[in-house]
């Protein structure tokens, strides 16, 4: 049996034995954790896994790695939640890298002066419907920008910006996404110079109904983009929005208004080069009266077109079957397409105010089709009720200009 000073010494001995050290990977938590306004989080060169979201909300924040193929965060052992969430003004995160988060990579909410630069974000293997659904995930922000990152796997957006003013998205590269890029439902953003390939569909500008920030988009500029080869099958999730998008779609305007691209290069898409189209044609309901569910105000030029329209997916495949059977017998679709609809809300197309002009289309894709879907139907088409219309030049009617778009400024 000890004696009380025996057991007294051993007491003595715990208490001086050294706590156990933390791990990297705890040691970054804490910094998370501990980050109050005008915190640095610097992120060592190596590996580092986590079972859990990452998590701040703070003012002046820099979180920095030493780049992006040099620090990367793991979530793969993760069971639900994004990588990182985050709100807060004057936030920065740069160079590093997110894979494998169960949900999202980085979602930042009701943020303002908000930065992202040179981060990576990417799941395993081959692109599934279970992969998170947006890599980078701003959301009801202001003042944003989004430069140099790399985006792949996302089975919705790979790079989404949603209810947010003031945007700039330039020099990305985004790859093997459902939308490699998308807009939604904000005002004015400029993206351009960014590389877009090998996704379902490679830049998309939605305006959806029924957001509680932001009801209509508009303001939008996509220009001096390389947007090319985006005809990956579509692995979205049943029943999300962006699973309506054909594989080979170049560009999709969704119900925005004042829009206008330029001078991007466009090519190699087996659906369409540019899909503009209003809301009424997902067929879904609209509960907000507020709601406009149709583009307009869409200025196309100076764009390079190529090879588009080639073996049409989806939605457009079904279109092109039931055109034949109207009496409009495509090989390939046009490459500039528009549904047509007017939904009792204009008189006419031209009211709409879509604008096409000096783009370069090569020879084997007529420029464009209004396929005029309030008058489409199996029975209509086939007694010739339904007359869509492909055109090999632009009609007279749409070769027209808009004033250009102003560019966005941060400060």
């Amino acid at each position: 049996m000890r004696t009380l000073p025996t057991l007294l010494r051993l007491v003595s001995l715990l208490v001086a034995l050294p706590a156990l050290a933390e791990t990297p990977s705890e040691q970054i938590m804490a910094q998370f954790i501990d980050a109050t306004d005008g915190s640095v989080i610097t992120l060592p060169e190596g590996r580092f896994e986590f079972s859990q979201t990452l998590s701040i909300s703070a003012n002046g924040v820099t979180i920095k790695g030493a780049g992006k193929d040099r620090t990367v965060l793991s979530f793969k052992g993760q069971q639900s939640g994004n990588g990182i969430d985050a709100s807060g003004k004057r936030l920065t995160f740069e160079d590093f890298a997110i894979v494998d988060s169960k949900a999202d990579g980085l979602k930042v909410q009701n943020c303002e002066d908000l930065v992202i630069r040179r981060l990576s974000v990417d799941w395993s293997g081959p692109v599934k419907a279970s992969n998170g659904g947006y890599g980078l995930y701003p959301v009801a922000c202001k003042r944003i920008l989004l430069e140099e990152n790399t985006i792949r796997g996302a089975s919705d957006s790979g790079l989404y910006v949603g209810q947010t003013e003031d945007i700039i998205v330039r020099r990305n590269t985004v790859i093997e996404n459902v939308a490699g890029i998308e807009i939604e439902n904000s005002l004015r953003a400029d993206v351009y110079d960014n590389d877009a390939r090998n996704n379902t569909g490679g830049i998309l500008v939605f305006s959806l109904p029924d957001l509680p920030v932001i009801r209509n988009g508009a303001g939008t500029r996509i220009f001096g983009n390389r947007i090319h080869d985006n005809n990956t099958a579509n692995f979205a999730p049943k029943g999300n929005i962006v699973g309506l998008v054909p594989a080979g779609t170049g560009v999709m305007i969704l119900a925005n208004r004042d829009v206008e691209i330029f001078d991007n290069q466009i090519e190699n898409h087996r659906s369409a080069s540019l899909i503009l189209t209003s809301y009424y044609a997902t067929e879904r309901p609209i509960n907000d009266p507020q709601y406009q569910a149709q583009a307009r105000n869409t200025y196309i030029h100076g764009n390079r077109m190529r090879n588009g329209g080639y073996s049409a997916d989806g939605m457009l495949k079904d279109l092109q079957g039931g055109m034949r059977l109207a009496g409009v017998k495509l090989e390939r679709i046009p490459h500039v397409v528009h549904d047509g609809i007017l939904a009792g809300k204009a008189a006419s197309i031209s009211e709409l105010k879509l604008c096409i002009r000096d783009n370069q289309l090569d020879g084997e894709s007529m420029a464009f089709v209004d396929m005029r879907l309030e008058d489409a139907g199996f029975w209509k088409a086939l007694f010739r009720m339904w007359e869509p219309r492909a055109t090999q030049a632009t009609p007279s009617e749409y070769d027209c200009t808009l004033p250009p778009l102003p560019a966005v400024a941060l400060r």
